[in-house]
């Protein structure tokens, strides 16, 4: 993506006051945002000022374990482009780090390190000196070079919707934009002002100057994210979100998890904790750090992942089968939303107002299940019920299913072992007439 975004300039005000390390960070912390392309900027704009030398290393913090920068492979690198003679660099990485900076403390240079994963990749490459500023670019807020080294952090927003829409016209011209405004407001909607969603959107829609701008939001609103998947990895959305993803430890990425099945806008603490299973201070902690990774504050995380989920080695939760540890990636859900909080008469009203009785039974189902789980047996029984009424009413036979899985593990668990039992018979040929194997293998009894 080119030219500047929201939030961009601001970043670029910041940096001209710029006199130590700069961590330039998405509030996001979702890669693509667009955190190299100021600093980048900003460096040749500026390179009268640091008439020794630029410096610039990608170390490649989001990517393969096997393709991350070694600090101290940089080091040597920076070294050698500063014309140190191989023979007197040193073994010992302390050392080389030593070395670099008796080497630039007299000198003018800007040192740029994209990409950066955590502090540690940073600090061995820091000069110590305040006539050589650092800009570090990463999808994280890196709080260690802010704490520890005094850092000062540049975060970058998402475009607004004006502003979304504009890269689509530089992009794709003006007349072609103006053409197709219902499209593109929905293209804009639906990318959520996400700038490599809609990168990627308008990089498809130059390969096809003829195209309707229509025919690429519908093929978005029936595929979701699958229709930003790539081939190549470089040019797809998933593969850019999967790496972030794979770096949040494994508490955190449970929970952002657990978050992207939520339904609604929005889900208070009191709600997380309750879906995690967690007390609020923990689930506060993980928050923290899930809250940098969503694409933006005011959306929840996609459910519609499709090639990512063949990368995962973990089932998506479903109201068979309890939440479980998603430490790589985010996973394709299968139809099945869970819901954070009791169900209440709002939660009535919107469905009916949404027309949507198959929503509202996944969704009374999905909260049976988690009362089931937290110990709350009666009231999960009362909202399976529920589903299975609503599911049978309108011939759903997979979510009818899945709830009738649903109250057999309610009866299990309440010692109602005959009632379980015909549950779990009726779930299994349920799925046997669907064909779904692998329901059936994952149904006790099977």
């Amino acid at each position: 993506m080119s030219g500047p975004s929201v939030g961009w300039l601001d970043a670029l005000a910041h940096l001209d006051e710029l006199d130590g390390t700069a961590v330039i960070s998405s509030i996001a912390g979702v890669g693509g945002i667009g955190t190299t392309w100021p600093a980048l900027h900003w460096a040749h704009r500026n390179a009268h000022r640091f008439p020794d030398w630029h410096l610039f290393v990608d170390v490649r913090g989001f990517g393969p374990e096997a393709d991350r920068v070694d600090p101290a492979s940089a080091v040597r690198g920076f070294l050698e482009a500063l014309g140190v003679d191989r023979d007197r660099i040193p073994v010992e990485p302390h050392a080389q780090t030593a070395l670099f900076r008796t080497t630039v403390a007299d000198r003018r240079l800007l040192l740029v390190v994209d990409n950066a994963a955590n502090t540690g990749q940073v600090v061995p490459l820091l000069p110590g000196t305040r006539s050589c500023p650092v800009l570090v670019t990463s999808r994280n807020k890196m709080s260690g070079l802010v704490i520890r080294h005094g850092a000062h952090p540049v975060p970058l927003d998402v475009p607004t919707e004006d502003e979304a829409r504009g890269l689509l016209v530089r992009h794709l011209g003006a007349d072609r934009v103006a053409a197709e405004p219902e499209a593109v407001a929905e293209l804009v909607a639906r990318c959520g002002g996400f700038p490599p969603a809609l990168g990627i959107i308008a990089g498809r829609a130059r390969t096809d100057p003829g195209g309707r701008l229509a025919a690429v939001a519908a093929e978005l609103r029936e595929l979701g994210l699958a229709a930003l998947d790539d081939d190549d990895p470089t040019a797809g959305l998933p593969d850019v979100l999967h790496w972030s993803c794979r770096v949040l430890p494994a508490e955190q990425a449970r929970v952002f998890a657990l978050l992207g099945i939520a339904p609604g806008p929005a889900t208070d603490l009191r709600a997380a904790a309750s879906l995690t299973g967690s007390t609020t201070g923990r689930t506060a902690a993980a928050l923290r750090r899930v809250v940098d990774f969503y694409p933006q504050p005011r959306t929840r995380a996609t459910c519609c992942w499709t090639r990512t989920a063949a990368r995962c080695a973990w089932s998506p939760p479903r109201p068979a089968a309890c939440p479980c540890r998603c430490p790589t990636t985010v996973p394709r859900w299968r139809g099945s939303r869970p819901s954070t909080r009791a169900w209440s008469p709002h939660d009535d009203a919107l469905h009916d107002r949404m027309d949507d009785p198959i929503g509202r039974a996944i969704a009374l189902n999905q909260v049976g299940w988690y009362q089931a789980k937290t110990g709350d047996h009666e009231q999960a029984r009362e909202h399976c019920e529920a589903a299975l009424a609503l599911h049978r009413k309108h011939d759903n036979r997979d979510g009818e299913a899945n709830t009738l899985h649903s109250l057999g593990y309610v009866h299990h668990h309440t010692g109602r072992y005959g009632e379980a039992a015909e549950h779990y018979r009726e779930a299994i040929n349920r799925y046997r007439e669907l064909g779904d194997t692998y329901e059936i293998a994952g149904t006790w009894p099977a």
